[in-house]
């Protein structure tokens, strides 16, 4: 039985440096904006963390960024995740390094599992002179 689980966040960073002694989830340069001065902007790369608890199962874990304005998906992630009833919290962080802004706006990024939607990042692209 398939049973989704919850998010406790969904970050954007510069950077997520992992530590093993102790372990540790180190988030570097959060941020809610990003500003650019040409559009299309060149490829942008950062890093996305999120938690999870309490699910059960296993299936499609995305995630995806769309441009809010034209309802345009720009980016996805797909990876097979399987939970187990043994691990109480498990981590993802991935590098987003194919992405760039067509134009200045609102830009979502979801994360979803098994076509189920788990939480929503919203991303504010500016433009600067």
């Amino acid at each position: 039985m398939i049973k989704p689980p919850q998010v406790n966040g969904l970050v954007l960073c510069d950077r997520v440096r992992v530590e093993k002694e102790p372990p540790s989830f180190n988030l570097e340069g959060i941020f809610l904006t990003r500003e650019f001065t040409v559009f299309p902007t060149p490829i942008v790369t950062f890093d996305v963390y999120a938690s999870f608890f309490d699910g059960r199962g296993e299936g499609l874990l995305r995630l995806l960024c769309t441009q809010l304005e034209g309802e345009r998906d720009i980016y996805y992630y797909d990876t097979w995740w399987v939970f187990s009833r043994h691990v109480q919290t498990m981590h993802l962080v991935r590098s987003v390094k194919k992405l760039f802004f067509t134009e200045p706006g609102r830009y979502s990024f979801t994360l979803a599992f098994d076509n189920i939607p788990l939480t929503v990042r919203y991303l504010d692209v500016k433009e600067v002179h």
